[in-house]
């Protein structure tokens, strides 16, 4: 008798509580879950739990959703990023899909997309963004705040920091 696979892991990060709450209910029991309630937690939890995928809201209070995705797709490539959002601002998604996002839904969403969607984006169905060297600064800026709360010594940060440079590389 083979042994069942782990499940994915999914990263919510929303600063409403009903959202995280909402999403971690329609995940349960497919997906093993954790949540983040800002950017900068998301930044923590991405390193500590190793998603294997994170929703992002785009308008949180400090560092937004936005400027979170070009963190993630530059630190960890491999971690898609899908946003689901509320915003009204009609170049949003364009905008999320350029950052990084491997996709987009609105708010309010219908159960049925959303699970077909992370179903389509863990199955490798949705191609990753590519890095760019343009957003090195924001990937550095993500290392030292892991750094600053201790979770990495100066000698990781400085390997992961070359991690992503020697992706940039090849």
């Amino acid at each position: 008798m083979s042994q069942a696979e782990p499940k994915k892991k999914i990263l919510i990060t929303d600063d409403d509580k009903s959202t995280t709450l909402l999403l971690s209910a329609i995940f349960k029991g497919i997906y093993q879950v954790e949540t983040a309630r800002s950017s900068h937690e998301a930044i923590l939890k991405t390193h500590e739990f190793q998603p294997d995928l994170i929703t992002s809201d785009i308008n949180m209070p400090g560092l937004e959703g936005d400027d979170l995705l070009p963190i993630i797709r530059a630190w960890k490539p491999h971690i898609p990023v899908l946003v689901i959002s509320g915003s009204i601002d009609p170049g949003i998604q364009e905008k999320c899909v350029d950052r990084g996002a491997s996709g987009f839904i609105a708010k309010p969403f219908e159960k049925t997309l959303l699970r077909e969607q992370v179903q389509k984006i863990l199955a490798g169905k949705v191609p990753v963004s590519i890095i760019s060297e343009k957003i090195m600064n924001e990937v550095e800026l993500a290392i030292c705040f892991l750094e600053r709360k201790g979770l990495i010594t100066r000698e990781q940060s400085k390997e992961e920091f070359n991690k992503v440079k020697s992706r940039l590389k090849d």
